[in-house]
């Protein structure tokens, strides 16, 4: 389990957090004892003592109170910062696979679900506090009268078996609010993304809203009204349960047991003080239950927590590794399309060191799908990817990762730029490149940040191109990156840029529409409907 793992790797923080925990629990008891003694039995003309005895009790468990909250600050900010770093790991290493399809569910995880169980996480300091508290309490009533403890026990039992039937009957309205809110996040990123298009045409708005935004927000609304109102009536039913088991105390004391009124007094008030930490586990419970159903659904999409992790060593990188990479008898189709038969593949494709490739083919024919299987991002169906004839082992595709680098069609642009080793780019070179794409009189660079990324599309790209240069990897994958350029670059990109990173000793592959410009490639294939066709070598 998630909790016990952190708790191990915490152990030394959970110990003093447990002594100062025992003895915030033990001095309110003290405290408590000393209350109920006075109010039983009066000062007896020991004035002076007992005031004094009161303030240092008093003084005492403020205190060991102030001194448990700072240690169980600490713990809860590294806990805290652990699995947020945990979780940022295991995204990192996530299948590629996984995120192509459902980012909002990968999002809405980064975001809402580690709002769930941090918070759950922390209660723990908490719950361990209130834990020795009803120890204490309890044994401290079973002191006061053993025969009124038993009146009381099974109010104490029913509000013990109450609170976990309750996690139980909650487990399904907090697994489909996670899923309503799921649902509502890739909607919310609809209404951002597409605005521009939901302003120019208002039918689109108002069907947006009215078919899709709003009933979203209801089946969100409605799960969390399902949610909250059976915590709401557990809370409800576990406080009466608290004073009913104080009046059962004083009622059978009184008429059936024939206790004194300074015994009943003392239960009455160690009952209304235990009440507090026995009450708090129900106040906590819907925050428990949130949190592990974010646990399934991190589950569900592929970033478990509950496992042991272990982060993956660095790769060394080596550029002379390889003369050949092929596909062989390769097959893909993404989960949602399953149900349409269609799929890439079965190809067989060879990629040797210092070609340029162009790829061409129509929209949604599977180019993009056969860059990511030649770089190791996704892994086929059928068939195998080899590297001078050698299939690349799972345990390898991390080291074929570094043969590559590319500005994919929906690439990322970053605002550090960096250079093979990861450390902050020469400036010399990153203006060298920025002249090169045309791009230094708009951008600059400084203290290893570009002055700004907030441009059209193509000249996005072409910053992309400017990291994908200083990656210097052996092979350079460019995915349509001159479909948003002005025909100047496309052809400076073509005639310049492509034969100069050539001699440079680059392997390119290019996906294009730009069928004139196919006699700057060594090879030309196209995809269609899955399959590769060979265009030959062209040239003039």
């Amino acid at each position: 389990m998630l909790i016990r793992r952190y708790m191990r790797a915490h152990a030394r923080s959970l110990l003093l957090l447990s002594a100062l925990s025992g003895a915030s629990a033990g001095v309110s008891i003290l405290l408590l004892n000393f209350l109920n003694e006075r109010a039983a039995e009066g000062l007896q003309g020991g004035g002076l003592r007992a005031v004094l005895l009161g303030c240092a009790l008093l003084l005492g468990v403020v205190t060991v109170k102030a001194m448990s909250a700072r240690v169980a600050a600490a713990f809860g900010s590294r806990l805290t910062g652990d699995l947020r770093r945990e979780l940022g790991e295991r995204f990192l290493a996530l299948d590629i696979e996984k995120l192509l399809h459902r980012k909002h569910a990968v999002f809405g995880a980064l975001i809402e679900d580690i709002g769930r169980v941090v918070p759950m996480v922390q209660m723990a300091p908490m719950l361990l506090n209130n834990l020795l508290l009803s120890v204490l309490g309890i044994a401290y009533l079973v002191r006061i009268s053993p025969s009124l403890f038993c009146v009381v026990l099974p109010f104490i039992i029913l509000s013990g078996l109450l609170f976990f039937a309750t996690q139980r009957w909650t487990q399904g309205p907090f697994d489909e609010m996670r899923q309503a809110d799921e649902a509502l996040f890739a909607l919310m990123r609809t209404l951002v993304e597409g605005k521009k298009e939901l302003t120019l045409l208002p039918a689109r708005s108002r069907h947006f809203a009215s078919m899709q935004l709003l009933p979203a927000i209801e089946r969100a609304r409605h799960a969390q009204y399902t949610t909250s109102m059976r915590w709401g009536m557990v809370e409800a039913v576990g406080e009466a349960l608290s004073y009913g088991w104080v009046l059962a105390a004083i009622l059978i004391g009184s008429l059936w047991l024939g206790a004194s009124g300074a015994v009943i007094l003392q239960f009455v008030i160690a009952g209304l003080f235990l009440s507090g930490p026995i009450n708090s586990l129900f106040d906590l419970g819907g925050n428990v239950s949130g949190g592990l159903a974010s646990l399934r659904h991190l589950e569900g999409i592929g970033l478990e927590l509950e496992r042991e992790h272990v982060s993956s060593p660095a790769v060394v990188h080596t550029p002379g590794s390889w003369q050949r990479i092929s596909l062989e008898g390769v097959s893909y189709a993404y989960p949602d399309t399953a149900t349409t038969g269609y799929q890439l593949g079965p190809i067989n494709l060879e990629i040797r060191r210092g070609e340029t490739l162009f790829i061409g083919g129509g929209n949604g024919s599977g180019k993009s799908t056969l860059l990511l299987l030649l770089s190791g991002l996704l892994e086929p169906m059928a068939g195998k990817l080899c590297v001078d004839g050698e299939p690349v082992a799972r345990a390898e595709v991390a080291a074929h990762h570094g043969r590559f680098s590319a500005v994919f069609f929906d690439f990322m642009l970053f605002t550090h730029v960096i250079d093979a080793e990861g450390r902050q780019a020469n400036a010399a070179e990153v203006s060298r490149w920025l002249q090169w794409v045309e791009m230094d009189a708009k951008v600059k660079y400084r203290d290893g940040v570009l002055s700004t990324v907030d441009l059209s599309q193509g000249q996005r790209k072409r910053l992309a191109f400017v990291q994908c240069c200083l990656d210097d990897r052996d092979i350079m994958i460019f995915d349509e990156l001159t479909a948003d350029q002005d025909r100047s670059f496309r052809e400076k990109f073509y005639l310049q840029i492509l034969p100069e990173l050539k001699r440079q000793g680059k392997t390119l592959i290019v996906v294009t529409h730009d069928d004139r410009y196919w006699h700057c490639a060594d090879r030309v294939i196209t995809v269609d409907c899955g399959r590769l066709h060979e265009s030959g070598v062209a040239t003039e």
